[in-house]
């Protein structure tokens, strides 16, 4: 894969894709970015901006940019 091609991620099947590209992210560092985007025109026409930010994993929904964060669970119980 070169950089700007996209991969459809519709189901199931798909989940070997999304592993092959995390294992190369792994190996390069910063030379690819994994995108999940809702197939609307709004998130499409954000594609080009999103693969200039510093984030290995991205997902778009309509024109807002999500990206995956750990954060400390509230109350410290886990349940």
């Amino acid at each position: 894969m070169g950089s700007g091609d996209v991969v459809s991620t519709a189901g199931l099947v798909d989940a070997p894709v999304w592993g092959l590209v995390r294992s190369a992210q792994s190996e390069n560092p910063g030379r690819l970015v994994l995108v999940d985007v809702d197939g609307g025109e709004q998130a499409l026409a954000l594609l080009p901006g999103v693969l200039g930010l510093d984030e290995p994993q991205v997902a778009v929904r309509g024109d807002v940019v999500w990206a995956p964060r750990l954060m400390r669970a509230g109350g410290g119980v886990l349940a």
